[in-house]
């Protein structure tokens, strides 16, 4: 039951530094410190953070969805460009960083099309049915 709850304690606390760490550090250098399911947390923590930011502001910030829409597409392209990187560039952050790199991209495409259609539908409020 300690080593559980210790366990606990320590995946807690990795968890809550990279929401930290998403947000302020380069996406490279974020990557490349968290493990894979770590990373992965922390790259949809900033699509969200950023999406109801949006969402929330849309009403007195104008452009702000296409401005947020552009920020999600350059972290896209940032994991595109990290994935084009050689095995051998790759593999200095560990055997497993193309398939983490593969997964977030996965992810973050759909994260993206889900803030697409956002935009197309001109929701302007979180708490729009359309897009619950």
């Amino acid at each position: 039951d300690r080593l559980l709850k210790e366990m606990q304690a320590t995946v807690n606390s990795i968890v809550a530094m990279s929401a930290l760490d998403c947000d302020a550090m380069p996406l490279p250098e974020f990557t490349h410190k968290y493990q894979a399911q770590v990373s992965l947390i922390g790259i949809q923590f900033k699509w969200t953070l950023d999406s109801e930011d949006a969402l929330y502001n849309a009403k007195t910030e104008k452009g702000i969805m296409n401005t947020t829409n552009k920020k999600h597409m350059a972290r896209l392209n940032d994991l595109v460009v990290m994935n084009m990187q050689s095995d051998q560039e790759l593999r200095q952050h560990g055997k497993w960083t193309r398939r983490k790199l593969e997964t977030m991209i996965t992810v973050d495409v759909h994260q993206r099309d889900v803030f697409d259609e956002v935009v197309k539908k001109r929701i302007r409020d979180p708490e729009d049915f359309e897009w619950q």
